[in-house]
């Protein structure tokens, strides 16, 4: 599955496929560097799980026969997708596991070959496949490959057929290892380039000298190899959309005027092979194009500002919880000026003692209601230094043990 990358005026990057592969994805286009930022957060725990309830959904159906080959396809396509817009470097991964999904049952063994070709880090090594003598040479197309992982279910040997699904989960445990290396390796050089691109010495260099200096700096300091200058991605130039291959253009008049007919751009296409070309090729455009990232002050994890560049806070959201940063840090950043602010923070634990009896009719709303009038007069009143926090504490703190609506206030 080859892959072509090239990075547009506005910065974002377009991934497009030699040919439509056989979950019919075809072009991707995402913002530069969010997604590489992403990938290297992304939560292990959930990918594991969302790639075990694929397996097992995919191969409990496989023998379903009320299900029919197109909803089968639909199936994929939307678990796929799923998997996709998650992290974009994901397709990678979820590309690979259906390939060898699809092509194990067909094959008759376990295709250790396709692992170890798309995930070039991975353990497996020196895998050999012999195609079966009933196999076909050509090429399959998209409903075969779809076919493939149905073919499960007519699997006869049962034993054979759990060591396939077994298989497919020894993959899935291989992708969970390659993204934890992948994102060891990815935050070392994120670090990296963070610790000297903010450097207050590089201020007045372009981005190219900044990245040559990277790379030399590499050398020099942590006797490493080059990461970007020295190796070098194949260049391609291409029509986009790609012409007709077979119309054959008798003169260049013929082929000019299907050009101009059809708007086709000839773009500069950089060769993907691999995971690793994809993350280098981002990470090289990402210095080279001048992009500004931060550290969140919440999470420490860094991000780029989308709205405003005095952003502070990335808009991630916080595992277990239903807000991001961005709404834990406005909220800190109102309890840390409330905290110099005399009575603020002494009226809101009050405020929550007794909004907690209200909503459980310990005191009524209406009671609740006229304390708050009465209690945020009184904690202005200390604000402006007129009344002591102990005075506004005595007179605000009047529904201590009550238990039960009746008591007027």
């Amino acid at each position: 599955m080859a892959l072509y990358a090239t990075l547009t005026e506005n910065n974002h990057i377009c991934i497009y496929p030699d040919n439509e592969d056989f979950l019919g994805v075809q072009m991707m286009e995402f913002p530069l560097g969010i997604h590489l930022l992403n990938f290297m957060y992304i939560d292990i725990d959930e990918i594991n799980t969302a790639y075990t309830q694929v397996i097992d959904y995919l191969t409990k159906n496989a023998s379903n026969t009320k299900i029919s080959m197109f909803q089968y396809i639909d199936l994929i396509q939307d678990l796929m997708g799923q998997m996709d817009n998650s992290c974009v470097y994901m397709h990678f991964y979820t590309q690979m596991l259906y390939e060898i999904m699809s092509e194990t049952p067909i094959s008759g063994v376990e295709r250790m070959d396709i692992l170890e070709k798309r995930m070039p880090d991975t353990t497996v090594k020196n895998c050999i496949y012999i195609e079966h003598e009933n196999a076909s040479n050509d090429k399959k197309s998209k409903i075969d490959r779809y076919a493939g992982i149905r073919k499960l279910a007519s699997v006869v040997d049962e034993n054979k057929k759990e060591s396939y699904i077994n298989f497919y989960h020894y993959v899935r445990e291989e992708i969970i290892t390659d993204i934890k290396r992948k994102r060891d390796i990815l935050k070392q050089e994120i670090d990296y380039i963070y610790k000297k691109v903010t450097n207050s010495e590089l201020e007045e260099m372009s981005n190219t000298q900044k990245l040559y200096l990277l790379d030399q700096s590499r050398i020099i300091e942590n006797k490493q190899d080059n990461f970007y200058i020295n190796k070098p991605f194949n260049v391609f130039y291409r029509a986009v959309p790609n012409l007709d291959e077979n119309i054959e253009y008798k003169t260049s008049k013929d082929l000019i005027s299907v050009i101009k007919r059809d708007n086709t751009e000839i773009k500069e296409l950089y060769e993907i092979k691999d995971m690793n070309d994809l993350i280098r090729f981002e990470l090289l455009k990402f210095v080279s194009s001048d992009i500004e990232f931060k550290e969140c002050e919440n999470c420490h994890q860094y991000f780029i500002p989308v709205n405003r560049k005095d952003e502070i806070y990335c808009n991630r959201p916080i595992k277990g919880t239903d807000k991001t940063c961005k709404d834990v840090g406005a909220m800190n950043r109102h309890k840390e000026k409330a905290g110099d602010i005399p009575g603020e923070k002494e009226y809101w634990r009050v405020y929550k003692r007794y909004k907690y009896k209200a909503d459980r009719k310990i005191i009524s709303k209406s009671e609740f209601n006229k304390w708050n009038y009465l209690a945020l007069e009184l904690k202005q009143e200390c604000a402006e230094g007129e009344i002591t926090v102990e005075d506004m504490l005595q007179r605000i703190e009047v529904f201590e043990g009550r238990k039960k609506i009746g008591k007027n206030y």
